[in-house]
């Protein structure tokens, strides 16, 4: 077990500290990729933090990972994908995709698997037991967390830090882009996976897989999300990987982490993450679907085999 202070809303000044300690028998690219010269790790672990206005957050997060990392003998990198645009809620999948993208063109052609490690910044990690690499599954690796009383909320959750090859995140189309604010968006991203044909799961071992989760405030929530997940099916092959636009603003080397900085369609609406799946079928017929909601999640109202009519998500309707 790790030992570690939970008593983090003291850390306010950590960003001025120093760097994590780093074991002698690593070395780097100087370019945020860290890997140990006394073997050759089987995969490349690609860490992907969405962000936005968390520095105190990063700093305990690197002071924390970094030495783990380095024990479990990874290749790994930290890449923290920074959202801009401060006028819209924040959107985790468009910073997923981009996230993948950005490790794609990192790995070379003759390397190793690439291992997605999709990571929150909130949770740490309590037992150094729990390897960050990928297995046949994507897996859901914080299955038990702190603030939760180490059980899951709810059955289908697949969120927090989730395992998954890249391979496997290309063949689910990656994220949806339609998702603004707090929650849904995992939920969507597992029902994608089924929809490829993969299996997503929890990991097995629950003694191990734990988390702690620092205190932060909470973010509004999509207003969308319900719809949004009922709509997944249909939007699988035209909101993801393959509709998502952005622009990278700056892209920065720090000595435990790249930083790309984003910016998302400054007209979301006339964008292909819209325009790829509302301009055709989706956007003419309205969808009808019977659903228990109260496996979608806790947040949302335990109406049991309601039908709910699924329109143009708000942000893609034209005015």
């Amino acid at each position: 077990m790790l030992n570690f202070s939970k008593n983090y809303t003291t850390y306010k000044s950590l960003h001025m500290g120093p760097s994590p300690v780093v074991q002698s028998t690593y070395t780097t690219d100087g370019r945020g990729r860290w890997f140990p010269l006394t073997c050759r790790p089987r995969q490349r672990t690609v860490i992907v933090i969405p962000f936005r206005d968390r520095d105190d957050h990063l700093k305990i997060f690197l002071d924390h990972y970094v030495p783990i990392l380095q024990r479990q003998l990874l290749d790994y990198t930290i890449l923290v994908v920074e959202q801009q645009d401060f006028t819209r809620r924040f959107n985790k999948g468009v910073m997923f995709n981009a996230g993948y993208k950005t490790a794609l063109s990192m790995t070379d052609e003759d390397q190793v698997p690439l291992c997605l490690i999709l990571h929150d910044i909130d949770l740490l990690l309590e037992n150094d037991r729990l390897t960050y690499e990928c297995s046949q599954h994507p897996t859901h690796l914080s299955v038990g967390i702190d603030t939760m009383e180490y059980r899951l909320c709810y059955t289908l959750l697949f969120g927090g830090v989730v395992a998954i090859f890249g391979e496997q995140f290309n063949i689910s189309n990656g994220f949806s882009n339609l998702f603004f604010g707090w929650g849904g968006e995992d939920d969507d991203f597992r029902g994608r996976l089924g929809e490829a044909g993969l299996f997503p799961v929890h990991h097995e071992n629950r003694t191990i897989a734990r988390y702690s989760m620092l205190t932060h405030d909470q973010v509004e929530k999509s207003e969308a999300r319900v719809y949004l997940w009922l709509t997944g099916p249909e939007r699988f092959h035209c909101d993801g990987l393959n509709s998502v636009e952005y622009t990278v603003d700056s892209i920065h080397y720090k000595e435990h982490y790249v930083l790309i900085k984003i910016d998302m369609p400054t007209d979301f609406k006339t964008s292909s993450m819209c325009l790829d799946c509302f301009s055709g079928g989706l956007k003419t017929k309205t969808i009808q679907k019977a659903v228990n909601t109260s496996t979608v999640n806790s947040t949302v109202n335990n109406t049991v085999n309601s039908t709910v009519n699924i329109t143009v998500p708000e942000i893609c309707k034209m005015t």
